[in-house]
């Protein structure tokens, strides 16, 4: 008897920067609060750079890794397990003015 395989779920974010900004549709904001079973975030950024962070808080200041981009290079944040009771959020910061960013999240 085999036993059943648990496959990952995909979710995708395609964002133009407004500004400094960028913003998660459906009313997210500028901070998207992790999913449990979050494992991979992968990103890239078009037509700019600008960086991605990971906090505890839907705040800047509760910012606890943080990793630039450049120009169509993408980012691969692994191990980004929630743990069980806490909260974390992903938020970007772009330099450009209309730049696009990709953002794919890996979760079990």
């Amino acid at each position: 008897m085999t036993s059943p395989i648990s496959m990952p779920e995909v979710i995708t974010y395609s964002i133009q920067a407004k500004g400094s900004g960028v913003y998660f549709p459906r009313g997210f904001g500028s901070y998207l609060p992790l999913y449990t079973g979050v494992q991979t975030i992968m990103a890239t950024v078009h037509g700019g750079t600008g960086s991605i962070h990971l906090s505890t808080e839907a705040r800047y200041q509760t910012r606890f890794h943080s990793v630039d981009m450049e120009n169509g290079k993408p980012v691969v944040l692994s191990n980004v397990a929630r743990p069980e009771g806490a909260q974390r959020y992903l938020s970007f910061y772009s330099n450009d003015d209309g730049a696009d960013f990709g953002i794919a999240i890996v979760k079990y």
